[in-house]
């Protein structure tokens, strides 16, 4: 897939990736969230 950025500014940065962990992720009791496939997934997503 093609996107394309336009700045809507002079400071305008380009986007990027989101980290693949989570700080609230990291927190649960031996990083549990990280287990659930729901929650996996949507953070794989975004």
């Amino acid at each position: 897939m093609k996107l394309t950025f336009y700045a809507l500014g002079p400071h305008s940065e380009m986007p990027q990736a989101a980290p693949p962990t989570r700080r609230w992720m990291d927190e649960t009791h031996d990083a549990f969230a990280y287990r659930c496939l729901p929650l996996n997934i949507a953070n794989a997503h975004g």
